[in-house]
């Protein structure tokens, strides 16, 4: 198998790159051929097609020039994983050429607040040809299954995400009252609809105790990311930790939190809210039919600035948001891969 469309491994706190990395590392493990080409990889970067799109002004086509500028190292093999709608015309290509081909079909991108008319319109554009075409679509959430079977009567397989791989192997891999830590924990990539700006201000605006750490970083200064640091200022109440790519320590942060605040509004399921239920932690989520979906309708979530930091305030004592042992029940690895599996003999 070949998976195309990422950012590349090993993963930086993103969901087709967990969903990469996993897919590598258990394919290789039982002896079949698994490979990952990067948009990022030094050689697809590098190249002609890498150097024009690196530029500001061409961000938004990044994606799709990159993953098209390597399609043909993709054709002839039997089994690709395309993800990203943006990809479509990619995956069309090879799937003509014989190929099995699966396309993940990620959230609703064009919701983003980080790209333009015109990147928004390029989406929209992408996902209604996918949605028009012969391509079997994989979802990872059931509220954007049933968006495409609604919007477009266009059927998909939901196939969503596992946590931490070792909670999954061992029960004693998790979150408890006994040993929490006093800070809350933030897990996300700096971009606007993940409301790293509105946590740390409802935050900053309560009288809790306990610092907020927030875990994530861009590669360099974005707009975006200025704003949260102009925000924090000076305060020793909010760490601004970068990003975590060490897995012990990542768990250590998660088994010890207090709360994980989860902020993220452009569906589907996201990795970081699944890794940190496999913890068992106590998750206060933005209150979105996505989240709701992987939370559960009867867990606490917040609406907005003022109910988040109504939350801080009240410092409510710790609970664990639902049973780690159930949510990995639905929310696993290993399904992950037999359903991947099973999509490609169907294909």
């Amino acid at each position: 198998m070949i998976i195309l469309g990422t950012r590349g491994v090993p993963n930086q706190h993103g969901g087709f790159e967990a969903l990469a990395e996993h897919l590598l590392d258990v394919y290789t493990s039982m002896g079949l051929e698994c490979l990952v080409i990067g948009n990022r990889d030094p050689e697809v970067s590098s190249s002609v097609i890498g150097r024009i799109t690196a530029l500001p002004a061409l961000r938004s086509l990044e994606t799709p020039l990159r993953t098209w500028s390597v399609r043909k190292q993709a054709r002839g093999h039997e089994s690709v994983l395309v993800v990203n709608p943006v990809n479509v015309l990619t995956a069309m290509w090879l799937a003509h050429r014989g190929s099995h081909v699966l396309l993940h079909m990620d959230g609703m991108e064009d919701q983003r607040d980080k790209w333009g008319y015109f990147a928004k319109r390029v989406h929209r554009l992408a996902r209604y040809i996918a949605a028009k075409s012969n391509l079997t679509l994989v979802t990872d959430s059931k509220e954007i299954q049933d968006w495409y079977r609604h919007t477009y009567r266009k059927d998909s397989m939901f196939i969503a995400y596992g946590g931490c791989q070792h909670a999954e192997s061992d029960p004693a891999h998790t979150w408890r009252e006994e040993f929490v830590s006093d800070y809350y924990l933030v897990v996300a990539r700096p971009e606007p609809e993940n409301q790293i700006l509105e946590i740390c201000s409802a935050y900053l605006n309560s009288t809790s105790p306990w610092p907020l750490i927030v875990v994530g970083a861009p590669v360099r200064p974005t707009p975006y990311w200025k704003k949260v640091h102009r925000l924090v200022g000076e305060s020793k109440r909010v760490q601004l930790a970068g990003s975590i790519y060490d897995r012990k320590h990542l768990c250590e942060l998660y088994r010890g939190a207090r709360g994980v605040i989860h902020g993220h509004t452009v569906g589907g399921t996201n990795p970081a809210l699944v890794d940190a239920l496999s913890h068992g932690c106590p998750v206060y989520a933005h209150a979105n039919p996505y989240n709701k979906e992987v939370v559960g309708s009867t867990a606490p979530m917040w609406r907005n600035a003022q109910e988040l930091e109504r939350f801080f305030t009240a410092d409510r004592t710790p609970q664990a948001s639902v049973h780690a042992r159930e949510f990995i029940g639905r929310y696993n690895w290993a399904d992950v891969t037999n359903l991947y599996m099973k999509a490609f003999e169907e294909a």
